[in-house]
């Protein structure tokens, strides 16, 4: 992806699906186990209402969507952690879910560094059943710049 803006300037934006920016790309079921352990070894659990959570969600510039299992894992691959755990010292990521009132529908979202940048990650479903998620997601990282839908086909 190229673009320009008054924000980021020129950039580019490449995405494959690895297990850490210094490893070599894992392939397959190996690379889904990576990824697995990955995210159930380095994914903190936090309420919408923490602190932590409602100052990052102030400060999100990209939204990652994905539409299934092995995208959301493919977007994970590429997320930086986004918090210091105090206790162990160790960098992880901050995982939050909500509601939204009037909506029948439910947001899971992974808080990360995507390209520098405060990011977080949410799998919506496949096709147009995605639009209310992702307008809802909008409203609650109000100062997002991008959505990246990487391997999305809205049909």
């Amino acid at each position: 992806v190229r673009a320009k803006t008054e924000e980021f300037g020129e950039y580019s934006i490449s995405i494959t699906a690895t297990t850490h920016m210094d490893e070599k790309p894992a392939h397959g079921e190996e690379m889904l186990k990576k990824l697995q352990k990955r995210e159930s070894d380095d994914v903190i659990v936090k309420g919408k209402g923490d602190e932590f959570v409602q100052q990052y969600c102030k400060e999100v510039k990209i939204i990652l969507q994905a539409a299934n299992d092995n995208e959301r894992l493919a977007n994970f691959s590429k997320l930086e952690p986004s918090y210091l755990n105090d206790v162990t010292k160790s960098a992880k990521f901050v995982r939050f879910s909500t509601g939204f009132e009037g909506l029948n529908i439910h947001g899971e979202y992974t808080l990360g560094i995507f390209g520098g940048y405060k990011a977080t990650l949410v799998q919506t479903k496949q096709g147009s059943d995605c639009r209310s998620l992702i307008e809802a997601t909008i409203g609650l990282f109000s100062n997002v710049s991008f959505i990246i839908g990487v391997g999305v086909a809205y049909g």
